[in-house]
């Protein structure tokens, strides 16, 4: 049901919107507006937004995303459909065995099998790093405010952001906190003047932390880094399964150093990449993308990543429904932290750099909705897996 304050815009296109671009369009209106209903068919768009938005400034957005769309272009890299039959939806068996338990919007804790796969995968892409002379890092789950400044964070991702505060250092604010927050007085969030400002966040991404440690490197040598962690941002799956969560973890295979280095590392990721899925034999893609950029002057940004090829997707096919799902990506981010974070190569220019991610979660998923929840019928290398 529509809020009080909900307000309702209609837009056509001036051609038909379908597919990708269809998807971006939407994706793009439920992170800058309170969307509470959405159709898009061909050209027509209606949109009912749970806040005021002025009609001239939700027209302007329209012919910013029909821009963007137009120049958007679909390349894949690789391919593969088996033809298998399609099994139902693995989540509700999932959590009713409790290898998956939710615990909140986007958040799940995991075992049993579920877990042994995580692991298995997580330490499969930890060899390939290890054997390929990457140096491995653990690092903090969670960014200094510096960081956010200095690669623009708030300005491109806000809806991504989950920022945190501790309690202000004053007795008066903490008996406050304590008081109103007492395990005795009924509350299911917290909002009150007694939290300091913050001066870090829940990291949405594992690699940026590499780059950031690196800051004022002035002869940093071509590099391979990895590092597992978990990632937070402030989404979670329509349906509260596991395709879109607010807690996940992902394993990073970053790589730092010249332009040629970079280049050829991010080749030699892609080749990783597709073994990987045709190792799994996956209904799945590796396809150009692009990062879900906020829609201000922040999304132009998309049109010179798409042009530029800058991300290529792992995508995989969920086939109780037929839709794609990313469960992992190669990036190439060119000089940008080198520029950002004052990392220069030993002949002064800024480092390039890119990144190889899978995010484990959603990995696991996908093998348990495309070969169903009866292993034993899986193919022997994934049995082995569970047997080992």
């Amino acid at each position: 049901m529509s809020t009080a304050t909900a307000c309702q815009h209609r837009h056509r296109f001036g051609r038909e919107i379908s597919g990708a671009a269809a998807d971006f369009v939407i994706a793009a209106l439920r992170r800058t507006y309170a969307v509470e209903d959405l159709a898009l068919t061909g050209r027509d768009l209606c949109a009912t937004i749970g806040e005021p938005v002025a009609a001239d400034a939700f027209a302007g957005l329209m012919r910013r995303l029909e821009f963007v769309t137009g120049k958007m272009t679909d390349r894949t890299l690789y391919e593969n459909r088996p033809g298998r039959a399609a099994p139902p939806d693995p989540f509700a068996a999932l959590v009713a065995r409790r290898d998956v338990q939710p615990i909140g919007p986007g958040m799940f804790v995991l075992q049993g099998e579920f877990l042994r796969l995580q692991r298995h995968f997580d330490e499969h892409w930890r060899a390939i790093a290890l054997r390929l002379g990457a140096v491995e890092q653990d690092n903090p789950a969670v960014w200094p405010v510096e960081l956010y400044r200095k690669i623009d964070y708030f300005a491109d991702f806000p809806h991504q952001v989950i920022l945190a505060a501790p309690v202000k250092p004053h007795h008066a604010d903490r008996a406050a906190v304590a008081s109103a927050y007492a395990r005795r007085e009924d509350y299911a969030a917290v909002a009150t003047d007694h939290l300091a400002p913050s001066t870090f966040g829940l990291q949405s991404a594992v690699c940026d932390t590499c780059y950031f440690a690196l800051q004022g490197a002035r002869d940093h040598h071509d590099t391979l880094y990895t590092t597992r962690n978990k990632v937070f941002r402030n989404e979670c799956s329509e349906t509260g399964s596991l395709d879109r969560l607010t807690s996940f973890t992902v394993r990073d295979i970053m790589f730092v150093g010249s332009e040629r280095y970079v280049l050829a590392q991010r080749e030699a990721m892609l080749e990783q990449a597709v073994a990987f899925l045709d190792h799994l034999d996956l209904d799945a893609t590796i396809a150009a993308a692009n990062d879900p950029f906020f829609t201000g002057d922040a999304m132009i940004k998309t049109v010179y990543q798409n042009a530029a090829d800058l991300k290529q997707e792992l995508l995989v096919t969920l086939p109780f429904n037929g839709r794609e799902m990313a469960i992992g990506s190669v990036n190439l981010h060119q000089d940008f932290f080198g520029r950002c974070f004052d990392i220069a190569q030993p002949d002064g220019r800024p480092v390039w750099s890119g990144c190889l991610g899978i995010g484990f979660e959603r990995l696991i998923y996908a093998i348990y909705a495309q070969y169903g929840l009866d292993t034993a019928a899986w193919p022997a290398h994934l049995r082995e897996i569970l047997e080992s």
